[in-house]
């Protein structure tokens, strides 16, 4: 079964995806031989791949009382990136039929679809000190209208605002762009957080 399929198959119904009865939100693209696919009456679709190994990966979380609890100054995720300091960001004009997965570090951070409202998240759970590889997944579909656009940096929220400044990731997808799916890939460098000095 094509990536192509797969993704028009879970546009085309209400239901959800499972593989090896796994719910499945967000698919690469990818092709799977020799599965199985079956749908329930709810619109559901079921797809048994035995050759295949699927694994829900969780975002990462943070735990009250420890380092990179949201709203604490300076605050660090456990990976040792500052809380507030990275931000995916979104601008849809009007777009339509655009679809993107961002990926950080192999794991999925969000699907970006066109129509939804502006996404604005901070992504420093995802990040690490040092090189970071930023995947983004461009669904196959027909795009048209208006601009999707993705922008990854640093920024700071002052009083609800993010700014940032010059995004280390810039996309954008026009109507008229190739209709098959594809993958750019960017390197983004985090830098080590200052070291803090405890209060006597």
């Amino acid at each position: 079964m094509s990536g192509l399929l797969l993704a028009w198959i879970g546009a085309a119904l209400a239901g959800k995806i499972y593989i090896n009865n796994l719910p499945v939100e967000t698919l690469p693209v990818i092709e799977m031989r020799n599965v199985t696919v079956r749908f329930d009456a709810e619109g559901n679709i079921w797809i048994d791949a035995p050759n295949y190994q699927v694994r829900q990966v969780a975002p990462p979380t943070y735990l009250p009382g420890q380092p990179g609890q949201p709203g604490q100054p300076g605050a660090l995720t456990p990976s040792g990136v500052p809380v507030g300091r990275w931000w995916l960001v979104t601008e849809d004009a009007g777009s339509v039929g655009s679809a993107v997965d961002v990926m950080v570090n192999g794991q999925v951070v969000r699907r970006v679809i066109s129509g939804q409202p502006q996404l604005i998240m901070d992504i420093g759970a995802w990040l690490r000190p040092g090189d970071n590889e930023i995947s983004l997944l461009i669904q196959p579909g027909t795009p048209a209208g208006g601009v999707l656009s993705v922008y990854i940096g640093q920024g700071d929220n002052r009083d609800g605002t993010i700014r940032l400044g010059s995004p280390d990731v810039r996309w954008t997808r026009r109507a008229g762009d190739p209709a098959e799916g594809t993958i750019r890939t960017f390197h983004v460098t985090v830098p080590p957080a200052p070291a803090v000095n405890p209060q006597p």
